[in-house]
């Protein structure tokens, strides 16, 4: 690739809030955003904000929990742009409960959420 090219960069969660804001800052940076989330609905919303500030965006629809998602969803990006210059793992929930009201299930969609989805996302963007 050229030194002039864009940087390709991969933003998790970009359907809303931080993920979503992140997109459209890298946007108007010259960024190519690469926005996945498990919300078509937000991602869409997000891909037209990012679109309005002249952006290239490429979307996706991809649990961070998956890595078979994860890694169809870097190889995708790699085809499309032979490169990835930045990840930001962003996805995440909240369990909308004190630690101590907290149910197994709730602890176990924050672990594998917010690490393990963190985990498959460097994994594949380092091998790659």
């Amino acid at each position: 690739m050229v030194a002039s090219d864009p940087r390709v960069t991969v933003v998790t969660g970009g359907g809303s809030g931080i993920g979503r804001a992140t997109a459209i800052r890298l946007a108007r940076r010259g960024d190519v955003l690469c926005l996945c989330d498990v919300s078509a609905t937000g991602l869409k919303e997000t891909a037209a904000l990012v679109e309005s500030e002249r952006g290239r965006v490429l979307t996706g629809i991809v649990d961070v929990r998956n890595q078979g998602q994860v890694r169809a969803w870097i190889a995708e990006i790699l085809e499309r742009f032979d490169k990835i210059d930045c990840l930001f793992s962003n996805a995440g929930v909240n369990a909308r409960s004190t630690v101590a009201e907290m149910t197994l299930a709730q602890w176990s969609l924050l672990i594998d959420t917010h690490v393990t989805g963190t985990f498959n996302f460097c994994q594949a963007v380092l091998r790659s």
